[in-house]
């Protein structure tokens, strides 16, 4: 049975640490790219293809790992992720060549995914009804803590001490995350099978993936972009732009619970929801995008793509279990699968684009007109909302 009582509260905080350790692994390398690019001799394209090599490996296997979830649990899938993120990040403390960077990429793709997936799919057994949305924003805060904490940390070891120094740091903090998750409590597993076909053959979760392209991933392709944005168009420092740079997944510790908070209040619904935020992405991108900018509007950019990228999380992943009641790991998978795919080819793209146009005003531009075209796959998607009601007609 799921825990009771105060020991909800206390599997709420370990999953939400996993969240946040498991998602630091996403942007790890962002705000070191300035000093690894010099020193193993590689430029804007092979830096967009870390990222890439890091959730194609997670996007090959996300939705049966999704499945092996609903299978034996999250517990155990979520342990067995952390742990080999920790031995992909030391081999990156260790890397000769950017050869080696890019293979330890695909192996902390597959572990992070994995103990991601396993706990959104945790935090969403340990409360029903509004609090549900609570939790899941609560834990979808600490995801966007970690993918954007690290941005703002990893600099104030490699400036004075190296990148490598900084790559250590961060496995001794995973290795201390593996070992407290050890003491999450249980949660049941469904033991269903059936699950991978059932999830690919669920239209709604491939249409809520490409809406959580237009938030998560969107956030993660500029994140990684953002502090070699700031150095590059304003002049700025590398701490200095790795700080106002993690902004686009900092926020997210704030509105992604603020999401939840709002759909479980039914202040929204999950679908406009999904349309605020869309809306909200547009227009940060648009500002950081003009020719000539001053830092004051590139700042309210990404201040305003940084809100808007996390809101929808809670909506996306509830609506998705929904969908799916039997199979909900499974179908949490199928989103994860489509969003890596964006996040995959999106942050080459902008290193491309950047390289042929010498400024950031044509890839963040085009960006902004993919959020305008999601905003009518919205359109398309049923609610959670919507959902209970069709299934309440059909009982």
């Amino acid at each position: 049975m799921s825990p009771a009582g105060p020991r909800r509260l206390w599997a709420l905080a370990l999953v939400s640490l996993l969240g946040l350790a498991a998602t630091s692994n996403y942007t790890n390398h962002a705000p070191l790219l300035p000093l690894l690019m010099p020193e193993l001799g590689f430029g804007p394209t092979l830096a967009g293809l870390l990222s890439s090599a890091f959730f194609l490996s997670a996007a090959l296997l996300v939705v049966p790992i999704g499945a092996l979830v609903d299978r034996v649990g999250p517990r155990p899938v979520a342990a067995l992720g952390l742990g080999s993120s920790v031995v992909a990040t030391i081999g990156m403390a260790l890397a000769r060549g950017y050869g080696d960077l890019l293979g330890l990429k695909v192996l902390a793709g597959i572990g992070s995914l994995a103990a991601f997936v396993a706990g959104v799919r945790y935090a969403g057994l340990l409360f029903r009804g509004g609090k549900a949305h609570v939790a899941q924003g609560v834990f979808g805060g600490a995801v966007q803590l970690g993918g954007g904490g690290i941005i703002y940390a990893l600099p104030l070891i490699a400036e004075p001490r190296g990148w490598r120094a900084a790559y250590a740091a961060a496995a001794v903090f995973l290795a201390l995350v593996t070992a407290l998750w050890l003491l999450a409590p249980a949660v049941p597993a469904l033991a269903l099978r059936g699950a991978l076909g059932s999830a690919l053959r669920q239209g709604v979760g491939w249409l809520l993936g490409l809406v959580h392209t237009a938030s998560f991933s969107l956030s993660m392709v500029v994140g990684t972009w953002a502090p070699t944005y700031l150095v590059r168009e304003f002049g700025l420092d590398l701490a200095g732009a790795s700080a106002l740079g993690s902004l686009v997944v900092l926020l997210g510790v704030l509105s992604r619970p603020v999401g939840g908070a709002a759909i479980g209040a039914r202040l929204l619904t999950t679908r406009r929801t999904m349309q605020l935020a869309v809306v909200l992405n547009a227009i940060g991108l648009l500002a950081m995008a003009l020719p000539g900018r001053p830092l004051a509007i590139a700042a309210v950019g990404l201040v305003a793509l940084g809100f808007g990228a996390s809101l929808p999380y809670s909506a996306v992943f509830n609506t998705a279990a929904a969908a799916l009641p039997g199979n909900p790991g499974a179908a949490i998978g199928l989103v994860t699968f489509v969003s890596l795919i964006g996040t995959m080819l999106g942050a080459p793209l902008v290193g491309w684009l950047l390289e042929r146009s010498g400024s950031f005003s044509l890839p963040f531009g085009l960006l902004a007109i993919g959020c305008l075209a999601a905003l009518a796959v919205i359109q398309h998607v049923q609610g959670q909302e919507e959902l209970a009601q069709s299934s309440a007609t059909r009982g």
